[in-house]
């Protein structure tokens, strides 16, 4: 069908009409269709995302969403956007539509001066609108090389959690986590935990695992990947140098991986963290993750007055992709 996009409106839309682009997001993702149902049956809503949804009268013809984020970077805060739900319906593509959204959603980047940052699989559509890969090295290991010290440790694991098993993460993650490069400020308003919930919960791959002590404090935690060939490992958030906590934790997903029958861990945290130094002081072989598992190409376009090279060392957290 052809469209003329003197007709169309861009809105942010509620009401009835937020119900028509989630229910049409629900057909153009499926495999992010609990999350479209958990808002459009639970009244749930995506965080801090701002939907411009093109419409013709009461028709959805597309989206494109911005999320406002906040991450640590070089020691300090700073403001990020995140671009995602980016989607045209089936009978109204390669007519522009994603284009003319991005440009609409660029123009709003713009007034605000901030960095933005998208996943996608085509790099091409969105580097006419000025991004740029930046390449994402995820480091892997063997199983069989690892081996680590006994723990008093207490290890809890789930495949789904509620919101009161999230308060000792959530506690842990904004005050004893150190301030890496690219961690996110998962803050309480609006709060990114319910989101971290609908994110988690409905889907088959991720895992949690959370060490405590003899006196029930959280000591930690880590999140795993239940992925084709591999377990990978998003999160692994202990305190600055616990070595305590950040073996047993490991020691955990070894455990994990040997009993499901993975010979390979791909390791996706801060190139800082120091679980690096801790692997390396074991003799653990770390290399570049083997090629197998679908991954997105990251991509990042600059404020204005500054450079994507000031990005060129972020490692995103693929726990926290939007």
């Amino acid at each position: 069908m052809a469209i003329d996009f003197s007709t169309c409106r861009v809105i942010n839309p509620n009401g009835k009409l937020a119900d028509t682009m989630h229910k049409n997001l629900w057909e153009i993702f499926p495999y992010d269709r609990p999350v479209y149902n958990a808002i459009l049956t639970e009244n749930k809503s995506l965080y801090s995302v701002i939907n411009y949804a093109l419409f013709q009268e009461d028709e959805f013809i597309g989206n494109a969403g911005l999320f406002p984020l906040k991450m640590w970077y070089h020691g300090e805060i700073i403001e990020i956007l995140g671009i995602g739900a980016v989607a045209t319906m089936p009978q109204y593509r390669r007519q522009g539509v994603a284009n003319y959204l991005m440009n609409y959603c660029m123009q709003k980047v713009d007034k605000r001066n901030k960095a933005s940052v998208l996943f996608t699989e085509l790099p091409a559509v969105y580097e006419k609108h000025g991004f740029k890969t930046v390449a994402q090295e995820y480091m892997a290991m063997n199983v069989s090389d690892l081996d680590f010290e006994k723990s008093n440790l207490s290890l809890r694991y789930y495949e789904t959690i509620t919101s009161e098993q999230i308060k000792p993460i959530k506690a842990f993650y904004n005050d004893s986590y150190s301030n890496y490069d690219g961690k996110l400020v998962r803050g309480d308003e609006p709060d990114y935990w319910d989101f971290y919930l609908m994110m988690f919960n409905p889907y088959m791959k991720p895992r949690l695992v959370i060490a405590t002590d003899e006196s029930g404090n959280c000591r930690g935690y880590c999140r795993l990947e239940v992925e084709t060939d591999r377990i990978t490992v998003t999160e692994l958030c202990v305190a600055e140098d616990d070595i305590d906590s950040c073996g047993a934790l490991l020691g955990f997903v070894k455990d994990f991986a040997k009993l499901t029958g993975y010979e390979i861990i791909t390791l996706v945290v801060a190139k800082e963290h120091f679980v690096w130094d801790f692997l390396k002081e074991r003799n653990v072989e770390i290399f570049a993750e083997p090629k197998g598992v679908r991954r997105e190409i990251f991509m990042v376009r600059a404020a204005e007055g500054e450079s994507v090279d000031t990005y060129e060392n972020l490692l995103w957290s693929l726990a926290d992709k939007f």
